[in-house]
């Protein structure tokens, strides 16, 4: 799936950062070159993006941000209300083209 998030981003011409743990993006925000973030829920590991997200912004790191996932009912998606930079979720499967609008929308902002 991310691969095909950042296809769709080259198509536009944004430039994607592609992690597919939370090791991986861990490293990709420690290079500090981005504008936003799209997060899955579930990410192996015993990490969500829910948990990522609260730890960025403890850290006082955490960009605009979205998230997506199979199950958008998940509890632990209400934690995420009120923190800043975030833009809601995106329900699987969705249309490629509502996240380019979305992206868009977080790239203008």
């Amino acid at each position: 799936m991310r691969d095909l998030f950042a296809l769709a981003l080259q198509q536009v011409g944004m430039q994607a950062c592609p992690a597919g743990t939370a090791t991986q993006a861990e490293k990709v925000m420690s290079k500090g070159d981005l504008d936003f973030m799209i997060v899955d829920l579930n990410l192996g590991g015993g990490h969500t993006g829910v948990s990522l997200a609260l730890d960025w912004h403890k850290r006082g790191c955490l960009l605009p941000f979205m998230v997506v996932t199979g199950t958008p009912e998940h509890s632990s998606l209400a934690s995420l209300n009120g923190l800043p930079g975030f833009q809601g979720v995106l329900s699987k499967p969705f249309p490629i083209d509502e996240l380019l609008i979305r992206l868009r929308k977080m790239a203008s902002e």
